[in-house]
């Protein structure tokens, strides 16, 4: 998994964003369903 929380500083470039945002949004949404 990745380290802490995905918006700090520094952690990702706008690629990375691109790539990850919507895994961790699918993440969040299996933990946390609204």
């Amino acid at each position: 998994m990745i380290g802490s929380l995905p918006d700090l500083p520094g952690w990702f470039s706008v690629g990375e964003w691109a790539f990850w945002f919507p895994i961790l949004t699918q993440i969040a949404n299996w933990w946390n369903p609204f």
